[in-house]
């Protein structure tokens, strides 16, 4: 999860013609997704979707929060499958290819693993699981064995897996080795820590060189700076995602490459 997410939801436009909605109350649900770079091939190698929407009543913008609040109505598990379907609709209309879609699932309050719904998105859409990069953040699942089976679940759709938000907080590294995630997301406090001095900087390099010794991919997020995207850069982090390099949008037939200041 994007620590800038909250921040885009007084830039976003009106749900682009043709595009999927999801209306619910009295807000109009909308998906735009924000591109995700390489830095060994300096091209996008996947997008996350976020949820933005409107007041049906104004049509002003609405915070991303609210877009998120589970209607009184409907349970969290019908919810989460909507919005899931909402945003594998959409980017199926304008995905890059060979291309990853990173879904955040609501594991907040997840008691049983009939409350995950990607498998059904999947199978209607016609989606294969390793097109699908599941986030999940550790936080949010306090149950070990739930969190094993979870997992397992996941990896059994062919799914691969972000730990998110990693390093804020109480991160506990043994969940990269229980959980052996193909992606770790850094979370943005990570980079701020690291930018104020030399030695935050030097454990941001190990643990860095951790998450690639553990097998996994490391993902920095939240860059909004060519100074941090230097940053980025020389601690070794593999995929970069923030504003600097591009903001979230409806439309991806127009990414191809990021920023040529990547370049040194």
């Amino acid at each position: 999860m994007t620590a800038n997410n909250t921040n885009f939801h007084m830039q976003s436009r009106e749900p682009v013609a043709g595009s999927k909605t999801l209306k619910l109350e009295d807000k109009k649900l909308f998906s735009v997704f924000q591109p995700i770079y390489s830095f060994s091939n300096q091209a996008c190698i996947g997008v996350e979707a976020l949820v933005r929407g409107r007041s049906v009543e104004t049509g002003f913008q609405i915070p991303v929060d609210e877009c998120l609040a589970v209607p009184e109505d409907m349970a969290q598990a019908k919810f989460s499958h909507a919005l899931n379907r909402l945003h594998v609709e959409n980017w199926q209309q304008s995905r890059l290819p060979d291309s990853w879609l990173f879904l955040n699932l609501d594991f907040e309050g997840v008691n049983d693993l009939s409350e995950i719904c990607i498998e059904q998105v999947l199978k209607d859409l016609r989606v294969k699981g390793h097109e699908i990069v599941i986030e999940v953040v550790e936080s949010e699942i306090t149950d070990e064995k739930l969190f094993e089976e979870i997992i397992a679940t996941l990896r059994r759709l062919g799914c691969l897996i972000a730990l998110d938000d990693f390093g804020a907080g109480h991160s506990n590294v043994d969940r990269i080795w229980k959980a052996q995630p193909d992606i770790v997301k850094l979370d943005r406090g990570v980079l701020l820590e690291a930018s104020k001095s030399l030695r935050s900087q030097s454990i941001l390099k190990n643990l860095t060189r951790l998450i690639k010794e553990a097998g996994s991919v490391c993902l920095l997020e939240g860059i909004e700076t060519k100074e941090q995207a230097l940053l980025a850069m020389d601690v070794g982090v593999d995929l970069v995602q923030g504003f600097y390099f591009a903001r979230p949008r409806q439309l991806l037939d127009q990414v191809k490459r990021a920023r040529p200041a990547l370049r040194k």
